[in-house]
């Protein structure tokens, strides 16, 4: 792997040294040039520059010679809209079923070519120019490299959805779905759904932004879900939803005026929902070790799709992420969290197991000062009227205090009150919460450093 990397690097920093050397550009964003004009115009040296969302009609200049078939690769998704021309003028045809726009140039090649881009989306031309071999053999190693990590992906896939069958909790379900989603994204910025001839207007201007909001959409729903936010911070979900609605707006402006600024907006949008739950899972730091998990493995992915994605829409080469880099960063997630997810499952099953011994603590403490006035089904008992009046507790809510302080298991008390174990759950939080338990269990800790002979009294 580290061998790969070098070489890719060095990749890198050869053909950007050619391209100042061997590529001009200008831009024709009124679009006023052909050919013939464009042929003898004046052109800057080109670096590989990102000029962000000053997109436009580009036209480049491409200095070279031919002694053996060449291939010409512009890899970026974005750029679609493309011709090439000869040093004559004559047009040549793209490849078909590549994963980006792709021109075989033969030995009778004429250079200079001159290469008019239309950029709907971010200013940035990628170029690479190899002979045939080596472009056959890097593709080979490409597509050996991809179909390892969306095998693994799907593999993850595959066992968050059989955990979620065989326990039935729903963060392996919003979990899978993320992955989906952030899969489909990755395959679309692989060129993947080009390769497999799936091309049109649909796929270039309006699929992107779709997939960004579905991994916006469910990776708020998995944080939300894993983190337990809304028990902390309740009014977090409706705080996200309205950003991710307003990045819906702003694709539906960038698909009506087709001004790539109002994506960019949406993507930002996104991006802060992103780092909402990341800022949460900080908040949440010393709740237990999944949030600290959470956290480290969020907070890396965070950073190179900000980079990668947002940063680079705006001009910006901040670390220079790659679509490598961030497949690497996607596996360590998904490794971490896939480990967070069962750690955290265990930690929910404690936190339920203690919150039922809590209320049966408090029960049996309100019972004995009650002057041991037995917890029944009863209006008679002054105990239970005056537990029902201060609490507003209905009949249901009255049953299940009675079987949780018998200390019955949740299948059993579903079984009785005709519920499911999940609408059990769900009950016996909401009594916790409202008889205000967790408050009056730290009152006794208090009184207990305070006073640590309390415990007799």
């Amino acid at each position: 792997m580290y061998r790969s990397f070098i070489l890719g690097l060095l990749l890198c920093l050869t053909f950007n040294a050619l391209g100042q050397q061997q590529v001009r550009y200008m831009q024709d964003s009124p679009e006023k040039l052909d050919f013939k004009s464009a042929s003898v115009a004046d052109y800057s040296p080109y670096g590989l520059e990102n000029f962000g969302l000053n997109n436009g009609t580009y036209w480049f200049k491409i200095f070279g010679s031919n002694t053996h078939n060449q291939v010409l690769t512009l890899p970026s998704p974005h750029v679609y809209d493309a011709t090439l021309y000869n040093s004559r003028g004559l047009n040549i045809g793209q490849e078909g079923f590549t994963r980006f726009t792709t021109y075989k140039l033969s030995e009778a090649t004429n250079y200079p070519l001159f290469l008019k881009v239309k950029l709907h989306q971010e200013a940035q031309v990628p170029m690479e120019l190899t002979s045939e071999a080596i472009y056959d053999a890097e593709t080979q190693k490409t597509l050996f490299q991809l179909g390892l990590y969306y095998g693994f992906a799907i593999m993850v896939v595959l066992i968050n959805l059989m955990c979620f069958v065989l326990f039935d909790e729903k963060v392996f379900l919003k979990y899978a779905g993320f992955l989906v989603t952030v899969g489909l994204a990755y395959a679309f910025t692989d060129g993947l759904f080009n390769l497999f001839g799936i091309t049109g207007n649909f796929i270039n201007l309006y699929l992107e932004p779709i997939l960004q909001l579905s991994v916006g959409l469910m990776g708020a729903a998995f944080a939300c879900q894993f983190l337990r936010s809304s028990q902390h911070f309740p009014r977090l979900k409706w705080f996200t939803l309205t950003l991710i609605s307003f990045a819906g707006l702003s694709f539906g402006l960038y698909w009506g005026f087709g001004e790539y600024s109002y994506a960019t907006v949406g993507q930002i949008m996104l991006f802060a929902v992103a780092l909402t739950y990341l800022a949460t899972g900080i908040r949440l730091w010393n709740a237990g070790l999944y949030a600290r998990i959470f956290v480290v493995s969020y907070s890396l992915l965070f950073l190179m799709a900000t980079d990668f994605y947002l940063l680079k829409s705006l001009g910006l080469n901040f670390l220079n992420i790659q679509a490598v880099h961030l497949k690497i960063g996607s596996v360590f997630e998904m490794l971490v969290l896939s480990y967070a997810i069962m750690y955290r499952m265990r930690s929910i099953k404690e936190e339920k197991e203690l919150m039922s011994t809590e209320m049966r603590i408090y029960l049996k403490r309100i019972e004995s000062l009650s002057r041991g006035i037995a917890l029944v089904d009863s209006e008679e008992e002054a105990y239970l009227e005056n537990l029902i009046d201060h609490y507003d507790l209905d009949a249901t809510e009255t049953r299940l205090l009675q079987y949780v302080s018998e200390g019955k298991e949740n299948h059993k008390i579903a079984r009785i009150l005709n519920l499911s174990e999940r609408e059990v759950e769900r009950l016996t939080l909401a009594l916790y919460r409202k008889l205000e338990i967790a408050e009056q269990i730290q009152d006794d800790y208090r009184m207990l450093d305070q006073q640590p002979d309390y415990i007799y009294n």
